[in-house]
């Protein structure tokens, strides 16, 4: 079951005569919750469906969210199951395939099959957008399946290792609830500072009863596992592919991210940059104008002729 629902204009900040709805679906006994953004424009460039990252929710890319709408992007926003308004167990998923079908759901309602679009993803949603990519270069229709024509994929400091040691402790414990309490959540050792530079942005953003810290074991050693074939098996993504990483990040390895880059091969016009100095949140940090116009230009650019 899907539905649709608009609201009052402006309430989102995405530019002059631009609308908003409010969406959610049903899929895989989960009720995603979401957002669609349409420019004031008559014609929108294209669509860009953002995927954010663990224990984070969509709201926190309002921002992001304004910036491409402003540009002329139709832009589509959702919660991950478990997390934000959308339903199931806090920081849980029980397989990393709902994740994926997650994904193809919400493109499938919001775009039906012939849009194009590009897909963008944080931290755990730049690890997801990748994995995607990848299934979708081993289906013959090449991302058709989803519900659109996808013409990039931008990841954002993707999750492929971890930039420091969980511990041994909390490593044998999270093995040991894996086999007896699958569900079991532990606090993620994540801080504010770890994020970005700009703390009195963090502060100010909207939404902070939605964040939350946990992580279940069996979800933690599913995107463990995922994070592991991406970045041991590397391979072919035929999307055009904009790879983006803080040097200073303190939660996802930007050597790992350099490993993977030179593992992959990726469509024409793929690029990878890292921002010198920013931490975690790329879209978040000081000087995020910077890389909102750096990842507009080249989805710009990827677009086809009139």
């Amino acid at each position: 079951m899907t539905t649709e629902k608009e609201f009052s204009r402006g309430q989102t900040g995405g530019g002059p005569g631009s609308r908003s709805f409010r969406f959610e679906t049903e899929v895989r006994g989960a009720v995603l919750r979401g957002i669609g953004i349409h420019p004031g424009c008559a014609v929108p460039r294209g669509d860009l469906l953002v995927h954010h990252g663990h224990g984070e929710h969509s709201g926190r890319y309002s921002h992001l969210a304004d910036f491409f709408s402003r540009n002329g992007w139709r832009v589509w926003l959702y919660d991950m199951r478990g997390h934000g308004l959308s339903t199931g167990r806090r920081g849980d998923v029980e397989c990393y395939g709902d994740l994926l079908g997650d994904i193809e759901a919400v493109l499938g309602q919001c775009l039906g099959q012939d849009r194009p679009f590009f897909l963008m993803g944080h931290s755990l949603g730049g690890q997801v957008v990748l994995s995607a990519a990848r299934r979708w270069e081993n289906a013959a229709d090449q991302g058709r399946n989803a519900g659109g024509r996808c013409l990039g994929v931008v990841s954002a400091s993707p999750y492929l290792k971890l930039a420091f040691s969980p511990g041994k402790f909390h490593l044998a414990m999270a093995h040991l609830a894996r086999r007896i309490i699958p569900g079991w959540t532990s606090r993620s050792p994540v801080h504010a500072l770890d994020l970005s530079r700009d703390l009195d942005w963090l502060q100010s953003m909207a939404g902070g009863s939605l964040v939350h810290d946990r992580i279940s074991a069996r979800m933690f050693f599913e995107v463990e596992e995922a994070a592991r074939r991406l970045l041991e098996e590397g391979g072919r993504i035929g999307l055009p592919l904009l790879l983006m990483h803080g040097g200073d990040d303190r939660v996802t390895s930007v050597d790992a991210t350099r490993v993977f880059w030179s593992r992959t091969e990726a469509g024409p016009g793929s690029a990878f940059r890292v921002y010198e100095g920013f931490r975690h949140e790329l879209f978040n940090e000081r000087g995020r104008e910077r890389v909102f116009g750096e990842v507009l230009e080249w989805m710009n650019a990827r677009l086809p002729s009139p």
